[in-house]
């Protein structure tokens, strides 16, 4: 416990180290006064009480810019020119072109989404107990975040419909839930299927969300008595906390019941981290993977010719792992996961 305190200590001071550097990079130092530190102090607050706000969302992105792919090459291509356009500086311009390169290749970026599905189902292996002593009790689906600092809010979606809010990707995982609970269900008796459609989905019949989900997972065979909509939720904590209240009234008792959690692949690391941090015993199950290799001879990896072209595409794809990686470094500080996220 006293070293995750002392880590999350640090990460706080290497945060605010590193937004005092941008800062002093694009802003002349005597205009850094008391006065833009206690304005960057007011959002720092705002964004741990108030994290759903737009303003926060806009501040958060222009702060965390420089961290992110696109935004690192243009902060080195703007650096190596600060002795002019005649005195270019190489390396600078070579680094941002490699960062812009890299970060734009499909195979960098689907071999960085499923590394995130993968590393999150062995760290919530190693907290699990003997499979036999332990009963699936659960089945948890998360929505898409609508919070504006939630990378997968900002992530391009198809909705099912314009009332709905329903992406395509949502509809795909509670039909990926069905069927776990049709291979369950006669294992485990009890077994109930918790939705989470997102800040538009409630307990309320009424909404479109909601009565989307609750008919979806009827369509495709999980009975109505045992289908429960998630209150309504911005992001991965909200979520979670709406599927533990669930659990709780449900009964769940975390020594001998675990809960499937059907998550994206690139967030479904947070998503496990944050359950397991309010009492969840979870078995994470990644959707929305993203597959880049051929097993050949020799288990030799061999890339489709596309995969080594850089694509804008891929620098999207890129970016959200960067972005999910910064926003477990937030619930880290927040207290809201543990020590092990990956």
């Amino acid at each position: 416990m006293m070293f995750i305190l002392l880590t999350r200590i640090l990460l706080w001071l290497l945060v605010l180290t590193i937004i005092w550097y941008v800062f002093t990079q694009f802003i002349p130092r005597p205009y850094l006064t008391w006065l833009g530190a206690i304005i960057l102090l007011f959002f720092i607050v705002m964004a741990f009480s108030q994290p759903g706000n737009p303003a926060i969302g806009a501040v958060w992105g222009l702060i965390s810019f420089p961290l992110k792919p696109l935004g690192l090459a243009i902060f080195l291509f703007l650096s190596s020119l600060k002795a002019g356009i005649a005195k270019v500086d190489g390396k600078l311009m070579l680094a941002g072109l490699l960062v812009l390169i890299l970060s734009s290749l499909p195979i960098v970026a689907f071999w960085l989404t499923q590394q995130t599905g993968t590393l999150a189902i062995n760290s919530s292996a190693s907290f699990q107990p003997n499979p036999a002593q332990v009963t699936v009790r659960a089945i948890a689906v998360m929505g898409d975040g609508s919070s504006a600092t939630d990378p997968l809010q900002r992530s391009r979606s198809q909705f099912n419909t314009a009332s709905t809010y329903l992406t395509n990707q949502q509809i795909s995982r509670l039909v990926s839930a069905a069927n776990l609970y049709q291979a369950r269900v006669a294992q485990s008796p009890n077994l109930i299927v918790i939705a989470s459609a997102g800040a538009a989905a409630a307990n309320d019949s009424q909404d479109p969300a909601a009565t989307l989900a609750r008919t979806t997972l009827n369509q495709a065979g999980v009975p109505n008595e045992r289908i429960f909509i998630a209150a309504s939720s911005e992001d991965i904590y909200t979520s979670a906390v709406a599927i533990r209240s669930i659990l709780a009234e449900q009964g769940y008792q975390p020594q001998s019941e675990s809960v499937i959690l059907v998550a994206p692949a690139i967030s479904i690391g947070r998503a496990s981290a944050t359950l397991r941090q309010l009492g969840v015993q979870v078995v994470p199950e990644p959707t929305d993977s993203y597959i880049f290799q051929l097993t050949g001879r020799g288990e030799r990896l061999l890339a489709h010719l596309a995969d080594i072209i850089p694509s804008a595409d891929a620098l999207v794809l890129t970016t959200r792992v960067v972005e999910e990686l910064l926003t477990s470094v937030y619930y880290f500080l927040r207290g809201w996961i543990g020590g092990t996220v990956f």
